[in-house]
C-alpha cells in the first residue's frame, strides 16, 4: 500500500516453474464521505435558527470528516460551491456566498491525493430574500373604537406587527391561509394612524401600510356622555 493507493503485483507460473514478468495494478482508495453539512444557527435568519430558511448572503456550514488533512468541498447538487477547506480534528467549517433564491441541496465531498469520496447526504437550505407583500386590513370589529379587533390578510405564517408612532400596539401571526387578527385598545379622540408590517419566516419585512382608525369622541371612554 502506498499513500492512498493499493499496488498489486501479478505473475503467472507455468507447470514447468517458469514465472512471467510481474504486472502491477494500482487501486485508488476513496476517503470516507464527510458528515452531512449543518447550517450554523447564526446563518439561519428569521423566526427560527434551525429551519434552514434564511435570507443571509453568506452561509456557514459545519460537519464531521474522517481524516485530518482531507480536503472538504461543499456541493450544491453536483456543483462545487464556496472554497474547499481542510479537515482538522475530525471537523470542518466552510462558507458559501452567492447562493440564489430557492431551495438548495448542500452536501460535502472529501478529497485525498486526488481521489474523491462519495457525496455526503445533503442538507436542504432555502434562500428567501424577498420581502412579503404589505398586509391588507379587511376590517375591524366592532366598527367603533376604542376597543376593537383589527383583521386582515398577509403572507402565511408571517409575523404581524401593529405600531403607533413607533410603539408596539399588538403582534400576532398569520395562519396557514394568511388570515390574522389583532386586539387593539386605543385612547383619545379623532383619527389614530397605525402602521402594519409582515415579517416572513426568513426575516424579510414588508413595507408598512398605514391604516386610520376614527375614534368616536362620544365613546372614547367607553360611555355615552
Amino acid at each position: 500500500m502506498s499513500g492512498n493507493h493499493l499496488v498489486f503485483g501479478l505473475t503467472a507460473t507455468d507447470v514447468a516453474g517458469n514465472v512471467s514478468v510481474t504486472q502491477t495494478w494500482t487501486d485508488d482508495i476513496a476517503p470516507a464521505a464527510p458528515g452531512t453539512p449543518a447550517l450554523d444557527a447564526a446563518s439561519d435568519s428569521g423566526s427560527s435558527n434551525s429551519d434552514g430558511i434564511t435570507n443571509a448572503q453568506t452561509l456557514t456550514f459545519h460537519g464531521s470528516c474522517a481524516a485530518d488533512g482531507d480536503q472538504i468541498q461543499l456541493m450544491d447538487g453536483a456543483t462545487p460551491v464556496g472554497t474547499a477547506v481542510i479537515c482538522a480534528s475530525g471537523a470542518y467549517t466552510a462558507q458559501v456566498a452567492g447562493l440564489g433564491e430557492g431551495s438548495h441541496a448542500v452536501s460535502a465531498i472529501a478529497s485525498r491525493d486526488g481521489v474523491d469520496s462519495a457525496q455526503s447526504p445533503p442538507t436542504t437550505v432555502v434562500i428567501d430574500r424577498t420581502a412579503p407583500a404589505m398586509p391588507v386590513v379587511t376590517g375591524q370589529t366592532p366598527p367603533v373604537p376604542p376597543n376593537f379587533t383589527l383583521t386582515g390578510t398577509a403572507e402565511a405564517a408571517s409575523a404581524i406587527a401593529v405600531t403607533q408612532n413607533g410603539g408596539s400596539v399588538c403582534t400576532t401571526t398569520a395562519d396557514g391561509s394568511g388570515q390574522w387578527s389583532c386586539a387593539i385598545t386605543t385612547t383619545g379622540t379623532g383619527t389614530v394612524q397605525y402602521s402594519i408590517t409582515a415579517t416572513d419566516v426568513a426575516g424579510n419585512t414588508s413595507a408598512p401600510p398605514s391604516w386610520n382608525a376614527g375614534i368616536d369622541e362620544l365613546f372614547s371612554d367607553g360611555f355615552d356622555n
